[in-house]
């Protein structure tokens, strides 16, 4: 039997180590082609909602600006000749145009004539007038000025007169309040009948120019003295 020369021997021990190189490369091919592990999802409780692990940034915008609370206007204060016939007690009236008020008024019942001075007893104005017929006289006395109406009506037992502007009223002295007026009587200018004849249920009738002049003059609390 031959021997196997030392050429021979080198040759199988080379066709060992390929096959055994081919079998561990068939090996890792096998390993490294095989199931890889995927990461799990963890399983929520129900009805939860899953959040994000980095949420993206919401954009924010800046506030709407509010415009400031309206300003509720001031009151304003009424003036004592606004509206018909309303009142104005107390205070004192400031004459128009610069005009020197009235201090004190006189009523000379004998000659039908009103008389107005100021406040150093000078005459400022002096107008015949017309007052109580005998059977409704105008009383005599110490009175004041306690109410002006702008526009009022003139009622008595069996007259109504309405819308009669620039009317004085007296009271104190024992008067009633308002019974006793000094007041324009247009209707009688209307007539042509004369002033400085007693004509009246017992007020002071002036013209009207007369009771406009003594209106815008004249403050409530002016002395009126009527004498016989």
């Amino acid at each position: 039997m031959a021997r196997p020369t030392a050429e021979a021997k080198d040759h199988k021990w080379v066709a060992r180590w390929l096959r055994l190189a081919a079998v561990l490369l068939v090996c890792g091919v096998a390993g490294a082609g095989g199931a890889r592990a995927e990461p799990q999802a963890q399983s929520l409780p129900r009805g939860s909602t899953p959040i994000s692990a980095d949420p993206a940034p919401q954009p924010t915008q800046p506030p709407t600006p509010q415009p400031p609370p309206p300003v509720p206007p001031m009151p304003r204060a009424a003036s004592p000749s606004e509206g018909g016939g309303a009142k104005s007690r107390g205070g004192g009236v400031l004459p128009k145009g610069g005009a020197v008020p009235v201090a004190e008024l006189r009523i000379d019942l004998s000659d039908q004539r009103l008389s107005a001075f100021d406040g150093e007893h000078r005459l400022l104005y002096r107008r015949l007038v017309s007052t109580g017929l005998p059977a409704s006289p105008t009383p005599s006395g110490t009175f004041t000025v306690t109410a002006r109406f702008p526009t009022t009506s003139l009622t008595g037992r069996d007259y109504k007169i309405p819308s009669v502007p620039n009317v004085l009223c007296l009271g104190g002295g024992g008067l009633k309040p308002e019974s006793i007026c000094i007041h324009p009587a247009p209707w009688q200018e209307a007539a042509g009948e004369p002033f400085g004849v007693r004509r009246s249920h017992g007020c002071v009738r002036t013209s009207s120019s007369t009771a406009r002049w003594l209106f815008e003059r004249t403050p409530v609390g002016t002395p009126v003295i009527i004498q016989p």
